[in-house]
């Protein structure tokens, strides 16, 4: 607690220097840019391991990041390093650890008009909101989601290929050895825009390097749907059919045998103002299971917390095909209300509806999830948010006797941005 204390008066004291944008000093032509951010956040989870008591989860997690980026005309350079220790406070309390320096960002960008951009190196990628693209190693949670790769783009394509390790190969100092992700990940993507609309296609290969399972090829083709509808609100729909090739079946006996098979995810929503400073978000999204004639889907880089923060965590109990299922969005399917307003100049407010459903084998509830949340301003470049979850479980998850039927999650977060 003491070392929390120092923390936020050390962001405090950061203040001042912090309340325009990071000067840019130019040395021969070159344009450098300095940048820093400081995030502070604690996140408490209540009976969301049900199946594995005791069922209270609380942490600090505490992520710095500090680079430059140099720029001169078509041309610039970015590089970040990054740093995120956690500290456990229950259910045992861990010692302090400052964890480990790893390079974040590290990309050359050539862009020498609106219609072209060429970015090779250590990059985020992300693809409309996540749904398909967006997470590159979801194992170490918010600690970075960078790829390793090149990416190509133009007025209608977006191209991208990647070679993702299990292990990053670039830890400065600390943890060598964490995983990343399940597997050696290689990829491709291609995304062509038609107007408002697009379609791609999407091939990911995974390689276990223990080689204790086997190699699966997943082939994804997708396409959205943007529209406008009256009132100004606007709609989209997204639907994606998948191929999976030698992935392992989670239903055989004795485990590692491989199977292949179809699988499909869909998404839609519409989001637009009501009156006065409000607006709605509403929608649903689909995710296939493993049924007689379709595989779960196996979202290419898609598993984060896009739905819920609180529910990522239950899905760790699910699985036996070889991965870690936290954020594995499959044989899972909602509705969502949201509400959103502005309740002050610099404060903003949420509150969400989902009910939940498991499409296999027999649409059982998996339950129904609440949020509310606040995101507000500070001066001095400090913004913040605290954010509530709940969810009362449904028929299927199977509660062990004295475990509660309702979950709880909670996160305050502070970040500073120079």
């Amino acid at each position: 607690m003491k070392r929390l204390t120092l923390l936020l008066f050390t962001l405090l004291f950061l203040v001042p220097a912090g309340g325009y944008a990071a000067p840019a000093e130019t040395i021969d032509g070159v344009e450098i840019t300095p940048f820093f951010d400081l995030r502070v956040r604690q996140e408490i989870l209540e009976n969301v391991f049900y199946w594995s008591p005791p069922d209270d989860r609380r942490w600090l997690r505490i992520r710095t990041r500090a680079g430059l980026q140099a720029a001169q005309g078509s041309h610039t350079v970015v590089f970040r390093l990054a740093n995120e220790h956690r500290r456990l406070q229950e259910p045992e309390p861990a010692e302090f650890d400052w964890d480990e320096l790893f390079i974040d960002q590290l990309y050359y960008d050539f862009k020498p008009g609106a219609d072209f951009r060429l970015t090779l190196g250590r990059q985020n990628i992300i693809w409309d909101d996540g749904f398909l693209v967006l997470e590159g190693h979801p194992l170490d949670g918010s600690r970075s989601i960078y790829q390793d790769g090149l990416r190509f783009r133009t007025r209608r394509l977006d191209y991208f290929a990647v070679i993702n390790s299990r292990e990053d190969p670039f830890v400065l100092a600390g943890d060598l050895d964490r995983n990343l992700s399940d597997f050696d990940e290689r990829g491709m993507g291609l995304r062509v825009s038609l107007g408002k609309h697009s379609v791609a296609a999407i091939w990911k290969r995974e390689e276990d390097p223990d080689h204790f399972a086997h190699t699966s090829d997943i082939y994804t083709l997708s396409g959205r749907l943007n529209f406008d509808l009256t009132r100004g609100f606007g709609g989209f729909v997204e639907g994606a059919l998948q191929q999976q090739e030698g992935v392992i079946d989670p239903m055989a006996n004795g485990g590692g045998s491989t199977t292949s098979g179809k699988a499909y995810a869909l998404q839609f929503g519409t989001k637009g103002p009501l009156a006065g400073k409000t607006s709605l978000d509403a929608g649903g999204f689909f995710y296939s299971g493993y049924g007689e004639d379709t595989m779960p889907f196996r979202t290419p880089w898609g598993r984060w917390p896009k739905w819920s923060e609180l529910y990522i965590y239950t899905l760790l109990h699910e699985g036996g095909d070889g991965r870690v299922h936290v954020a594995a969005w499959e044989n899972i399917a909602g509705l969502r209300l949201k509400l959103a307003a502005s309740l002050h100049e610099s404060i903003d407010g949420s509150v969400e509806l989902m009910p939940l459903w498991a499409p296999e084998p027999d649409w059982q509830s998996r339950g129904l999830l609440w949020k509310a949340g606040l995101q507000f301003r500070l001066p001095q470049s400090i913004t913040g948010h605290l954010v509530y979850e709940g969810l009362s479980y449904g028929d299927f998850h199977h509660i062990p006797d004295g475990v509660g039927e309702t979950a709880h999650f909670i996160r305050w977060q502070l970040m500073y941005t120079y």
